[in-house]
């Protein structure tokens, strides 16, 4: 899974923290984003080993190698030495249909080795007092992915519907959760053909 839009507007909209954890990682494009927009330590974790070390990679050749590290583990498995401020993900989210026959593609894009209600509880357990969790779905998976959340103590704080011009359905989401008592998110909206989808990544293109 190699540079995408969803990746590239996930690593653009999520909030700046401090300390970060990237799950799923991939070539490690998100956490650089992060690295870039100044986390002061940001660690990547990816099942697969070749993504790992892909990451590492990416991260070793960047302005910010001294502030990046990568796991290649389970993320049922990971654990920290300290809780994070934000933690993001584009997890796998396809539950339906076949998957793929790669079965790395699989793995990144189907939730039967990942599914929400195991995300969320090992996420809420890694996130300091006040942290924020930030992933990035597609739009009809919201309500499944929010209900996964409330289980593990998580509320829906932002949701940013994703179009790709102001007329068309939302077909992703980004969303916010943190462990406070619930309450009504903040939602926007934001097309990708917009001056200000522009202006929130160019940054980020060479």
């Amino acid at each position: 899974m190699r540079v995408g839009t969803d990746g590239v507007t996930l690593g653009a909209l999520a909030p700046v923290a401090s300390r970060v954890l990237d799950i799923g990682c991939g070539c490690g494009l998100i956490g650089l984003m992060l690295a870039q927009r100044g986390a002061c330590r940001v660690e990547m974790v990816d099942i697969d080993g070749a993504a790992a070390a892909e990451a590492a990679l990416n991260a070793a050749a960047s302005p910010w190698s001294d502030r990046v590290g990568v796991s290649c583990c389970d993320f049922l498995e990971f654990s920290a030495g300290e809780p994070f401020d934000l933690i993001v993900s584009n997890p796998p989210f396809f539950a339906n249909g076949l998957e793929a026959p790669d079965s790395r593609r699989a793995s990144a894009r189907h939730d039967s080795a990942l599914p929400p209600e195991a995300f969320m509880r090992c996420a809420a357990a890694l996130l300091a007092p006040g942290g924020r969790l930030c992933v990035i779905l597609p739009a009809d998976c919201e309500g499944k992915w929010t209900a996964a959340a409330a289980f593990a103590g998580l509320s829906l704080r932002e949701a940013i519907e994703l179009k790709t011009k102001a007329a068309a359905p939302a077909k992703r989401v980004v969303l916010t959760f943190a462990a406070e008592a619930p309450a009504a998110p903040v939602r926007r909206q934001l097309a990708l053909n917009s001056p200000e989808y522009r202006e929130l990544t160019d940054p980020f293109y060479l």
